[in-house]
């Protein structure tokens, strides 16, 4: 069961961070480091947890679409773009351990 919580923080983090329209070079390195800049432990818990709950299916494409203006053709490439992101934040981890 997703933490709705989680995932509306992700949502809001992506929608300043991942932009379509505003990202510059490094962007997905220049989120990562603002999310693990973050000075409340428990933000950064809940951002990864709500990452997590993402890839998993807590959120549909539309929704990352409305909040970020990209544009998925498939639920799957969906899925593909949220994994690899993943891994620029939590190159040694599962985000099926967060969910």
């Amino acid at each position: 069961m997703s933490d709705t919580s989680a995932v509306k923080l992700f949502l809001k983090k992506a929608s300043a961070h991942a932009d379509i329209n505003a990202l510059g070079p490094r962007w997905e390195q220049r989120f990562a480091d603002a999310m693990q800049g973050l000075r409340d432990d428990s933000m950064r818990t809940l951002f990864k947890t709500g990452f997590a709950q993402a890839i998993a299916g807590g959120i549909s494409p539309k929704e990352y679409e409305r909040a970020t203006g990209w544009d998925f053709d498939t639920d799957e490439e969906f899925r593909e773009h949220l994994r690899d992101l993943w891994f620029v934040f939590y190159p040694d981890e599962d985000p099926a351990g967060f969910c």
